[in-house]
């Protein structure tokens, strides 16, 4: 009977706050149903949701080797709909998929543009209008040179921002 009680009060505490949380709700909520499209689970963005606009960076201009450092990347919503993070995007399987990231990476200058690998994740679903800042790690190549930083979003299995329109944010840093 004490394991029982013990056992319903546990649920409760973890269940109770998930089922009260707003987190669960906020993605979907629509406050004002002209001027933004919802975010919908396990679907595309519309054409008109891939804009962004980047306010500002703390990428440096020169690092060292091998050095690390963090950069904050402020960017902004000026599209439509509302950008999915990983629980809005899939909410069952929490895979990722339809979730958007912002995607960076470095490329020596010579070097041909290429789509950036590393991935980081949304904390919560961005609102048209609203701006957002994460803090990536940057680690610069061993070797030194001339090198450029990309960052540009992507709403995962669906396209990259880029390729609806969506502007790219490229820094250069020189490595020495």
């Amino acid at each position: 009977m004490i394991a029982r009680s013990i056992a319903i009060g546990a649920v409760t505490l973890v269940l109770l706050p998930t089922l009260a949380c707003d987190r669960w709700k906020a993605p979907f909520r629509v406050e004002d149903r002209r001027a933004l499209v919802r975010a919908a689970a396990h679907t595309p963005l519309p054409a008109s949701g891939f804009r962004v606009r980047w306010e500002s960076h703390t990428v440096r201009a020169a690092m060292a080797p091998r050095s690390s450092a963090d950069a904050r990347i402020v960017f902004t919503n000026i599209g439509d709909a509302v950008w999915p993070d990983v629980l809005a995007g899939d909410p069952a399987a929490r895979g990722g998929g339809y979730a958007v990231r912002l995607a960076y990476d470095w490329t020596a200058a010579s070097a041909p543009p290429a789509k950036p690998a590393r991935r980081a994740e949304l904390p919560y679903p961005v609102r048209p209008g609203e701006t957002m800042t994460l803090l990536v790690p940057l680690d610069a190549p061993s070797q030194p040179g001339e090198y450029r930083v990309t960052f540009e979003l992507v709403q995962e299995l669906v396209t990259w921002f880029d390729a609806k329109g969506g502007a790219t944010l490229v820094v250069p840093v020189t490595v020495r």
